[in-house]
C-alpha cells in the first residue's frame, strides 16, 4: 500500500511563490486571514445572486400581475 502525498500548500504573491510551512507563525497566521475572508467574500457573493435571483423573480411576478389586472380592467 503505497502513501498518498499531498502537495505543499503554498501562496503566490507578486508572481513569486512561497511554500507555507517555510513562513513564520504571523505570517501563516496572515495566510489563514486571508483565506477566510476569502470565503466569506466567496459565501456573501453566492448569497447576493440568490437574493438578485429572488429580487427578479419577484419583481417579475409583480409586472405580470399588473398586467394582468390592466387587461382583465380593458
Amino acid at each position: 500500500m503505497t502513501e498518498e502525498q499531498q502537495p505543499e500548500q503554498t501562496i503566490t504573491i507578486d508572481e513569486k511563490e512561497y511554500k507555507v510551512s517555510d513562513l513564520d507563525q504571523q505570517q501563516r497566521y496572515l495566510v489563514l486571514q486571508i483565506q477566510d475572508l476569502q470565503n466569506k467574500a466567496d459565501e456573501l457573493a453566492f448569497k447576493l445572486d440568490q437574493v438578485n435571483t429572488a429580487k427578479k423573480s419577484f419583481f417579475d411576478t409583480l409586472k405580470q400581475k399588473l398586467t394582468e389586472e390592466q387587461n382583465n380592467a380593458e
